[in-house]
Parts: structure tokens; sequence; C-alpha cells
């Protein structure tokens, strides 16, 4: 066998040192294009959320009265509200319709559902399912004589404040059946009246020890 020249073996590391320098640059290059590409998938993430949010704040002041209850308006109509099915928001529409005259402008559509869904999270299952609760949200605002979508939506915050503040003792059945019970009164009643109204029926569950 013969020997390798002196300079054979001299380029054999410098061979070597390039070989290993180029693929240090290979995998620096794929280094900085993950982040690059990381960083710009996060600005377009950003900006998809900045998008998305503003949309949602529009549909939130929306005064717009949905055109129909049916599932495809309604879906458009809640876009980006996901604490309901699109089924029970359609649902919670046709109730409140039947319950005013009126179909309901977006913007309370949007709250009452959102707030139908709070009310059963603080209810814990113990007040039917959500579109139970919001048959009892829509029969109040047909026993107030509630037609301004305002006022729809102050009388279902108030209902949530019920619910919470007497930890589901006082339900929006329970409201409902005694505003009926009132009569006339009823159509007169203010929020305030109305939190007064819970807070007897509060205490007669609790002398009853219910």
């Amino acid at each position: 066998m013969s020997k390798k020249s002196s300079n054979e073996i001299a380029v054999a590391p410098v061979a070597s040192f390039f070989k290993a320098f180029g693929l240090a640059l290979l995998i620096i290059a794929g280094i900085l294009t993950f982040f690059w590409a990381s960083s710009e998938f996060s600005g377009c993430e950003k900006e998809r959320d900045a998008a998305d949010k503003a949309r949602y704040a529009a549909l939130d002041k929306d005064f717009t009265v949905i055109s129909n209850c049916d599932l495809d308006t309604v879906r458009s109509a809640i876009d980006g509200k996901l604490l309901l099915s699109w089924n029970e928001f359609s649902q919670l529409c046709s109730d409140i319709e039947r319950a005013t005259g009126e179909r309901p402008q977006i913007r309370a559509l949007r709250r009452i559902g959102d707030l139908e869904a709070e009310i059963h999270i603080d209810g814990h299952d113990k007040l039917g399912s959500d579109t139970d609760i919001g048959y009892q949200l829509a029969a109040i605002l047909e026993a107030r004589n509630i037609t301004d979508a305002d006022k729809e939506i102050s009388s279902s915050e108030t209902i949530f404040k019920i619910v919470h503040g007497t930890d589901a003792h006082v339900t929006p059945k329970d409201v409902n059946v005694a505003l009926r019970r009132s009569g006339d009164a009823a159509r007169m009643m203010s929020d305030d009246g109305v939190i007064m109204l819970a807070t007897m029926l509060w205490e007669e569950k609790k002398r009853l020890g219910e």
C-alpha cells in the first residue's frame, strides 16, 4: 500500500473542517428558519385573534333584529359564542319571539344566551337543561310584558343575580311562577322589585328548610 503524500495529509483536516463548518451553518440556518416561521405564525395568530375580538365586539353591540330563528341565520349572528350550541341558541331565539311577539336583536340574543349558560353553570345542573333555563328567561319576559332589548338583557341579568345570590335555591322557574301569580303587578315590576320578590321566596324556602 502506498503512503499518503504530505499534501494529502494536510488537506484532510481542512476538508473535514469545512465539512463540519458547512453542517453547522445548515443547522443554524434551520434553527433561524424555525424561529422566523414561528414568529410569523404567532403574528398571524395575533392578527386573527384581534380580528375575531373586533368582530365579536361589533356583534355584541348589534341592534339589528335577527331576521329568522332558523339554525343558519342564528349561526351567523352568534358567530364566536360557544357557551351554547347552535340549536340551543336557535331555540332561545324562538322562545323570546314567542314570549315577546318579536324576534330579538342580535346583541340581546348573544347576551341572554351567555346568561342562560352561566345560570346553568351556577345552578350546578339543578335547574334543568340550558334550554329549560332559556324557556324560563323568555317566560319571565312575557310575564313582565318586556319587549325592549335593553330590558330583556337587564331582566335576564337580574335572574342571574338571583340564582347566583341564593346559590340556586331560588330558580328562574320560581320567579316565573311568582310573577304570574302577581298578575298585572308583574307588568309594572322593576328589576329591583323582582329581586325583592326573589328575596321573599328565598326567606320562605329557608323557613321551610328547602
